[in-house]
């Protein structure tokens, strides 16, 4: 791979991990020395996989929840921000709940952490 291909694919991967990040904190502003930190922490514990930002270990292995599902990295993200930084994106407005099991279903799937999957199956269940 020559030098300009390879600097234009980090210059990708970068503009991704940031884009990534500002999704991640739902419009939060960081300071530039937080952002510089956050960004940094989620380069070293995530890395591409077929064009796909993957949450990893130190060790290099693809981060999972309790269940072995992939860790998402929008969680991976918000979790690193408030464990790193104390920073925490604005609360997002509560969906309704799910009024079938297909639409329970789908909303579990579209979860991106087991708090959002245990507040759907509450929604759906009336408590």
């Amino acid at each position: 791979m020559s030098n300009e291909i390879y600097n234009e694919l980090k210059r990708m991967q970068e503009r991704e991990r940031n884009r990534l990040i500002d999704s991640a904190l739902a419009g939060r502003k960081l300071t530039p020395g937080e952002r510089m930190s956050l960004y940094l922490e989620v380069e070293n514990s995530s890395r591409f996989v077929d064009g796909e930002l993957i949450p990893t270990d130190s060790d290099g292995t693809p981060l999972t929840d309790p269940h072995g599902w992939p860790t998402p990295i929008q969680q991976h993200i918000r979790q690193t921000a408030k464990t790193l930084l104390g920073v925490e994106p604005p609360a997002l407005q509560q969906p309704k709940p799910p009024a079938s099991g297909d639409e329970l279903f789908n909303q579990m799937k579209a979860a991106q952490s087991n708090e959002e999957r245990v507040k759907l199956y509450a929604a759906y269940k009336g408590g």
